[in-house]
């Protein structure tokens, strides 16, 4: 209740922030017309700020863009769909920063994200105790959508608002009591979703949140250690045991063989690519006409193969240049929590899921990243 009055009360709380936020987790029809509201109102609350567009993070995101659009110059069909993800990132960049939604409260943001969140979760999981009579609710999500969001993002989406309250608990603007409350509903959720990687996840951002408040001094190293995880992963994988590993987790072998073709495929052209939005053609050209990823037209499922095999490792480099913007401050490692968390819940998605391809991975990705910049920067704005 104190955050819809502090809401009414806020002058500077605009109705187009709160509306997009609250519609990030439905169809993307929803998020992408209340985009379009929002920057109409945005529009008409222009603030130039002339720092932030001096900032290094809008220099490297418009080099981004020119690398993007020279490597696919080298394609006979252009697939602009490719510049989705980063003119989003454009896009809320200078929304943000130059008009008055960089007042916005993030105790506010957090509120309809949450809401908007649980919402959708709340409304699948009755779908699910009113259809069926099966007391598993272990991955039951993709029967009973209602709001059809693939497990993965909408798993991601309830880890990134758990990451949000307990960032703001550590600020003092939210009671650990309200956390407590809801933790056992994220993991019915979670369960509920059926996504093991975002389970896993959960415990990381509870090791991060644990190390953060009660062992400061080993926090760094602790999320230094958990960052390497995802480069260890791919190094296992190379090998024949984490192959078999895999193998017994998914219980068959498409991802191993898409693995073993990705992996060769990056060798063979490493700094450039193959050319972006040419991912998926290279992939069926390399695959076993049998194969069942061929015949499904399977993507890398892996997000770093994507930027490695559309760009080469100077398109990977780049596309990771905001996650590592974020981490630093003043050249020293970023202690946020925030900015750490979200860090953590996007290197392990890239794993198992070319995130970026789907519409709520491009927002996902572009807008909280800017949030997060909104919230390092909130000493410099007027």
């Amino acid at each position: 209740m104190s955050v819809i009055l502090d809401f009414i009360k806020n002058k500077k709380a605009l109705l187009g922030i709160c509306i997009f936020v609250f519609s990030i987790s439905f169809d993307p029809d929803w998020s992408s017309k209340s985009l379009v509201f929002m920057i109409i109102i945005g529009l008409f609350t222009l603030d130039f700020n002339r720092l932030f567009l001096k900032k290094e993070y809008l220099f490297i995101l418009l080099i981004t863009l020119v690398y993007v659009l020279i490597n696919m110059n080298r394609l006979s069909t252009i697939h602009f769909s490719n510049l989705a993800t980063l003119g989003l990132c454009i896009l809320f960049y200078l929304l943000i920063f130059q008009t008055n939604y960089k007042f916005i409260n993030l105790k506010i943001v957090t509120f309809f994200f949450t809401f908007g969140v649980f919402f959708v979760g709340i409304v699948n999981l009755l779908s699910f105790l009113f259809e069926t009579r099966n007391f598993s609710i272990f991955n039951a999500w993709k029967d009973f959508s209602i709001f059809d969001i693939h497990k993965i993002y909408y798993g991601s989406f309830v880890n990134l608002s758990f990451l949000m309250l307990i960032y703001l608990f550590l600020k003092k603007q939210v009671s650990f009591r309200s956390i407590l409350f809801l933790i056992p509903f994220i993991i019915v959720l979670l369960l509920f979703t059926g996504s093991v990687s975002n389970m896993f996840i959960f415990a990381l951002l509870c090791t991060l949140y644990i190390s953060y408040n009660y062992f400061l001094s080993y926090y760094k190293k602790i999320y230094l250690l958990i960052l390497l995880g995802p480069v260890l992963i791919l190094c296992a994988l190379s090998t024949s045991y984490g192959k078999e590993f895999m193998h017994e987790i998914e219980g068959e072998r498409s991802r191993v063989r898409n693995f073993g073709v990705n992996r060769a495929l990056i060798s063979k052209s490493p700094i450039y690519g193959y050319g972006i939005g040419n991912e998926l053609y290279i992939m069926q050209e390399a695959r076993s006409k049998k194969s069942w990823e061929y015949k499904n037209s399977y993507n890398a499922h892996n997000q770093y193969f994507e930027y490695l095999l559309g760009g080469g490792a100077i398109y990977l480099i780049l596309s990771l240049f905001p996650l590592l913007y974020i981490n630093i401050k003043d050249r020293k490692l970023n202690q946020n929590l925030f900015a750490n968390g979200f860090t953590v819940i996007l290197g392990y998605i890239y794993l198992i899921e070319s995130f970026e391809q789907r519409h709520h991975g491009r927002m996902f990705f572009a807008f909280f990243i800017t949030l997060i910049i909104l919230d390092m920067h909130r000493d410099k704005l007027k």
